[in-house]
């Protein structure tokens, strides 16, 4: 826009450092887009110091922005060893260029049109905005025509600008100033000042018009009611022979390359200069900076691109679509970088087929980014195309279709997503009619996971058991592993910890941390980490105590040693709930704080939450009863907003004990009694006993009839014994000797 061009003059005439990213609305779905050009831009003028710093970073870094910049297929796994994902990892290096560049001069960050941005895009803007303090003389200007869509949280110092339509006074000064203005009459000027309606490209748009036909003919074309598209299409109909030019270069985009523009018009690029060139000249296109051998022009307002792209009739549309999608496939660049314009042209040409080809690798694409929302809509797209049309997809197609959404709505919403469950689902059942297509397994093991995050063990247990069969009879050493995994954990939720044992130290036995590092960032989490920590906190219940501190001690060193977030989030609040388990308040609080720091800096909500809970008890001492029990009460709701319900009964268990320590045993009965209610209901039987006991406790304090009691105590202690909780049967006999000295007293 001019504003920017106006405020990048002034900043390079003041050393600063100038740096123009600009959003367009055909790549507004392809992660990262303006920002991979704008850094190519800086590449190819040897300007920003990004050459430098690039071969100063060390290898993994310095490949993993190379991925970003080329985005080739084949390269090595940047993921492992890193911290986090591709996206946030991306982040971290960008900001550091950012810092190191500012302390050679002040910096200008200019986003352009960023309405049109893509989501990774807009968080990158974001993580800016918020570092913004601590990143030294850097300022960050976008333009957006809906700025309330991007109100990005920073301490910075921070200014509106709102642009309005011009006063008639304001564009007869434009157009004064303007090459083709100027060569108007005073009185042309006004007339055209007041039909323009007070918008600059309106105004220029006739003023060119009116340059270029006969003076008799300038009032009629000023009388003429209009909006600003029919000014448009007269522009493009004064062009003659070059509109179809400009119509097929408005296929391919607001900007194109000419080589691809050749490909379209079945012409050698070199005849093309010429007359695009000319239309430089006339004002309807840019050059643009490129790398060696390559010449690529953008349209000189979007505008002027859309009214083109109308102007074209429907069917040469499709055409020039089908073409300009076989360009950019055959393209190695186009094809690994924005897979998702292709499809789209595809899709505009009429080829269900091939635009599900590349709606699936654009989601893939996306996947791999991290950049999820992308992914689902890409993945989206794909599924309409099935639905609409199916015969484009053959059953291989459609299921890593399902698969791979479904990831990414766990991803974006989390397990317990409704929207997950279904596309799993739909995944089994398609697999199941089509063998081959061999999505069975992880449809089934996604689908598990989402029951045990949902807390719906039951339905966890059922499907486990075949997810297990299934890997077995695989023989595939990765799906055994990950399936006697999640069932262990199943079977640990439900109260059988012989079985869950047994299921875990399978898994343990298979788990290799090298061979199966990848698994942690295609799962979440580390396989094996996960099966210590479960295994440490079913030992612990079970009475083991020796063994469960050797696999508590075994989890964390591994977690650390990964120095995967999710992992590492995951271990420490597992450990967090077995030292309170155990009774260990200090451990348990230490564990929480450490679980909830990573979770918070990486935003996982489930984790918050479940650390917040086991906080909310560890220092029930400190915060007093009412703080205490609002905190607890305040992490269960952002628990369950999450859609989760594992830990649930668990949660309620701390509410009642902290309840009873500052007896409250009426609130404690609720908490407990609602905890056990759930656990019956949804086969969370894990603390079934303790919440027993805690009902029976609360009774006794509240002034309950003792035969109920009793009851309640007989029933967790059979439970306990049936289980093999020994910790639990313990505190439950313990509390019952207690009880029955009571009752002979009385």
């Amino acid at each position: 826009s001019t504003l920017l061009q106006y405020l990048g003059e002034k900043a390079r005439a003041a050393k600063a450092h100038w740096i123009e990213f600009e959003c367009l609305p055909e790549a507004r779905r392809a992660p990262l887009h303006a920002v991979r050009q704008g850094l190519r831009s800086l590449l190819v003028n040897g300007s920003g110091g990004l050459a430098e710093f690039i071969s100063a970073l060390e290898d993994t870094d310095r490949s993993l922005l190379q991925f970003l910049l080329e985005q080739r297929e084949g390269g090595p796994d940047f993921r492992l060893d890193m911290e986090g994902s591709r996206q946030e990892r991306i982040f971290s290096i960008l900001l550091d260029w950012i810092a190191e560049l500012s302390k050679t001069s002040p910096i200008v960050l200019a986003f352009e049109d960023l309405h049109w941005a893509d989501q990774a895009t807009l968080d990158l803007v974001a993580r800016i905005a918020n570092r913004l303090p601590n990143l030294g003389p850097v300022g960050l200007v976008y333009t957006s025509r809906a700025p309330e869509w991007h109100q990005f949280k920073t301490e910075a110092d921070r200014s509106r600008l709102s642009l309005s339509r011009l006063a008639p006074e304001e564009i007869r000064q434009l157009l004064a100033c303007s090459e083709i203005g100027s060569a108007l009459s005073p009185t042309m000027r006004r007339r055209i000042a007041i039909r323009s309606e007070g918008i600059p490209l309106f105004a220029l748009e006739l003023a060119r018009l009116c340059a270029n036909c006969p003076e008799n003919d300038r009032l009629d074309l000023l009388l003429e009611p209009g909006p600003l598209n029919t000014i448009l299409s007269a522009r493009l109909d004064a062009l003659g022979n070059l509109k179809l030019l400009v119509q097929a270069a408005a296929i391919i985009g607001r900007e194109f390359d000419v080589e691809v523009l050749g490909l379209v018009l079945q012409m050698e690029p070199s005849d093309l200069i010429e007359d695009l060139q000319r239309l430089e000249r006339s004002g309807i296109l840019q050059p643009l900076p490129c790398r060696k051998g390559s010449t690529r022009f953008r349209f000189s307002h979007v505008l002027l691109r859309e009214a083109a792209y109308a102007s074209v009739l429907e069917a040469r549309r499709a055409e020039l679509h089908y073409r300009t999608a076989e360009a950019l496939a055959k393209d190695e660049r186009a094809a690994d970088e924005a897979p998702e314009i292709i499809a789209r042209h595809y899709a505009a040409a009429g080829d269900p087929k091939k635009a599900l080809t590349w709606w699936l690798k654009a989601g893939a694409r996306a996947s791999e980014m991290a950049a999820t929302r992308s992914a689902v809509h890409h993945l989206t797209q794909a599924l309409a195309v099935i639905r609409q049309n199916p015969g484009a997809a053959n059953p291989q197609e459609a299921v890593a279709v399902l698969r791979l959404l479904g990831a990414q709505l766990v991803s974006l919403k989390g397990n317990a997503a409704p929207e997950a469950v279904e596309t799993f689902r739909r995944c089994l059942d398609l697999s199941r009619e089509a063998p081959a297509a061999d999505g069975e397994f992880d449809a089934l093991w996604a689908l598990h996971t989402c029951h045990l995050v949902r807390g719906e063990i039951t339905e966890a247990l059922a499907v486990g058991e075949r997810l297990t069969d299934k890997a077995n009879r695989d023989g595939s050493e990765e799906r055994r592993l990950r399936a006697h995994r999640v069932q262990g954990l199943a079977k640990l939720l439900n109260g059988q910890l012989d079985d869950a044992f047994r299921h875990l130290r399978l898994a343990l036995d298979l788990y290799d941390e090298a061979r199966h590092a990848s698994l942690r960032f295609q799962y979440a989490s580390d396989q094996g980490a996960l099966a210590r920590a479960h295994l440490a906190w079913g030992e612990a219940i079970a009475g083991d105590i020796v063994s469960s501190n050797r696999n508590a001690e075994a989890a964390l060193a591994l977690s650390s040693r990964l120095r995967h977030p999710h992992t590492s989030a995951h271990v420490l609040c597992v450990l967090a709930a077995r030292a309170q388990t155990l009774g260990e308040r200090a451990t348990a609080s230490a564990l929480a704080y450490a679980g909830r720091v990573i979770a918070e800096r990486h935003e996982f909500p489930y984790w918050i939450a479940w650390a917040d809970i086991i906080l909310g008890w560890s220092q029930a001492y400190d915060l007093g009863y009412e703080a205490a029990i609002h905190q607890i009460e305040k992490a269960i709701g952002a628990y369950r907003r999450t859609g989760a319900g594992q830990a649930l009964p668990y949660a309620l268990l701390l509410l009642a004990d902290v309840a009873l320590k500052y007896d409250r045993p009426h609130r404690a009965l609720s908490a407990a009694t609602e905890g056990w209610q759930l656990a019956e209901q949804y086969g969370i039987m894990l603390y079934a006993a303790e919440l027993l006991r805690l009902r029976a406790v609360a009774k006794i304090r509240s002034g309950s009839e003792l035969g109920d009691v009793s009851q309640i105590l007989e029933q967790a202690e059979q439970l306990a014994a049936r289980q093999g909780a020994k910790t639990f049967f313990c505190r439950i006999a313990e509390f019952r000797l207690h009880f029955d000295r009571r009752q002979m007293v009385s």
